[in-house]
């Protein structure tokens, strides 16, 4: 091949067109495969994120359980207190009117001497 025929095809639009469409499918190619693998790490990486989460909300679930059953047992201790508190005060109640009463019968015995 001769140089005149070499400069003819190089100054041709149509293999600059070419150089263009094969440069442009590369570029693309490229770009693809490039998404690809930022999908892959994305996906790898929410993966680990889920994980990790699951793990969390895991530890979160255990302990609101033991807080419950605490919370629960607590109750309970408030409950016997109240009921510990009220037989206390019945008791009171009950002596006070004792001690009025032994009062009144005094009292009437002083009262009839």
């Amino acid at each position: 091949m001769d140089l005149t025929a070499a400069e003819t095809i190089a100054q041709s639009q149509f293999v600059w067109a070419i150089l263009c469409i094969l440069m442009t499918g590369g570029a693309i190619v490229y770009l693809v495969k490039k998404q690809s693998l930022s999908d892959e790490k994305n996906q790898s990486l929410t993966n680990k994120l889920m994980r990790e989460s699951k793990t969390r909300e895991d530890k979160l679930f255990n302990n609101l359980s033991s807080l419950t059953k605490s919370q629960e047992r607590t109750a309970s201790s408030i409950e016997g207190l109240n009921q510990s508190f009220n037989r206390l005060q019945q008791d009171h109640s009950n002596l006070a009117k004792e001690v009025v009463d032994i009062k009144v019968k005094l009292e009437k015995e002083e009262g009839n001497e």
